[in-house]
């Protein structure tokens, strides 16, 4: 993780990092990059590097267009419809702070980031 986001920071236009399933905290816990953390720098200095770089993550964006028209994502596209579900998906954080009363627009944006982030080819991809 750490040279990735060295060569972003190195090479701004030309490297883009993108959002994955193992940029959620519960998933990348569950596969042991919280425990690698600790290990390497201690409980406190671990835990507090874990919980920086999920923030990094969560700002990332989970998708992107290259070469002027090649969409790149981690998963797939899985029941997307249009390049306007993904377009709008909230940025940063504000897709967690939505408001209970916006079910709709969570429900839908659930559902877009789940295929972006999840969906694996099938056979007739």
């Amino acid at each position: 993780v750490s040279l990735l986001f060295a060569l972003k920071i190195k090479y701004p236009q030309r490297v883009v990092l993108i959002r994955g399933n193992h940029e959620d905290p519960s998933v990348n816990r569950m596969y042991g990059f919280l425990s690698e953390c600790v290990e390497r720098l201690g409980e406190d200095a671990g835990t507090r590097i874990w919980e920086i770089v999920n923030n990094v993550f969560n700002h990332m964006p989970v998708a992107c267009m290259v070469a002027d028209g090649i969409l790149c994502v981690h998963g797939g596209i899985g029941r997307i419809k249009s390049l306007w579900n993904v377009r709008h998906l909230p940025k940063g954080e504000t897709f967690f702070d939505m408001r209970e009363d916006d079910r709709p627009a969570v429900q839908l944006h659930a559902q877009v980031l789940g295929d972006l982030l999840w969906s694996d080819p099938a056979p007739s991809d």
